[in-house]
């Protein structure tokens, strides 16, 4: 990856060892979750004209020209939401996503319209479908894995996310209106591993996804940058408590918790 930004390195530094997507506050989640509030105000009184269809697809094509640029700087398609540091407009939408891949919030953009397919009428459902399917297109074919699991509510060995997981519930409930069932969009994070749910794989078009996993295997590897450190005695890398940061129990991107033969910083996959 070209990191076009400084990471923060100093020892003493409490964000030493950050991921460049938890330093920036995590602009890709950002940028989809900006677009799930546009769904959401368009259809929460059960009606959108056709100018706000052409206005989310607008939205939606600007989405992927924005995090195509982040991808280029070296943001990670994979990366979950971990911690959110300092507090800012933004803060609470994305602590409601914490646990949540790039690729399963717009898994989450599709479960609300789902949850509204009836009232939107079959025309203005299958518009959305199609923003979102070229979406789920071009993350995977910059590499965001369709595998994963339902999003976690913290990470293996994170103290401040675990002590707060009692208080964090499996379904989040967002809106304008959060009292109000006929208003509120609801999520269970179980629904969204993708793969497994049947309703999102047929939105995302199963033919058009496995074309895009095609073109993702089929890239070659880009060439190492000359200063770039590898380490070959993993007992030399030092345990980050920074959101993204290298830990010796899971990965610092998809979190999956590693074995006790070898340590890795990722898993192989990514």
């Amino acid at each position: 990856c070209r990191y076009r930004y400084p990471l923060r390195l100093t020892k003493n530094d409490a964000t030493s060892g950050i991921s460049i997507g938890a330093l920036f506050h995590y602009p890709v989640h950002t940028a989809f979750i900006s677009l799930r509030g546009k769904l959401q105000n368009s259809i929460e009184n059960e009606t959108i004209s056709k100018e706000c269809l052409q206005d989310f697809a607008d939205a939606a094509s600007q989405c992927i020209s924005t995090v195509e640029c982040l991808f280029s700087c070296g943001f990670e398609p994979n990366e979950r939401i971990e911690t959110i540091i300092g507090t800012f407009p933004e803060s609470d939408e994305l602590e409601s996503h914490i646990g949540f891949a790039p690729i399963q919030i717009v898994a989450a953009i599709s479960m609300d319209a789902l949850s509204r397919k009836e009232v939107l009428g079959e025309i203005a459902f299958s518009s959305i479908a199609s923003s979102l399917g070229n979406i789920i297109a071009f993350l995977v074919k910059n590499g965001a894995r369709l595998s994963l699991d339902a999003p976690p509510l913290a990470r293996v060995g994170n103290n401040r996310q675990e002590s707060r997981q009692s208080s964090v519930s499996e379904v989040s409930t967002t809106g304008s209106d959060s009292d109000s069932e006929q208003q509120s969009f609801v999520t269970r994070r179980s629904d969204l591993k993708i793969q497994a749910n049947k309703e999102l794989m047929k939105i995302f078009g199963s033919s058009e996804v496995v074309e895009a996993q095609k073109s993702w295997k089929n890239l070659k590897p880009v060439l190492a940058s000359s200063s770039a450190v590898f380490f070959t005695d993993k007992s030399n890398i030092e345990n980050s408590s920074a959101p993204g940061g290298s830990d010796e129990k899971s990965c610092a991107i998809c979190w999956k918790a590693f074995g006790m033969l070898v340590r890795k910083h990722t898993c192989r996959i990514s």
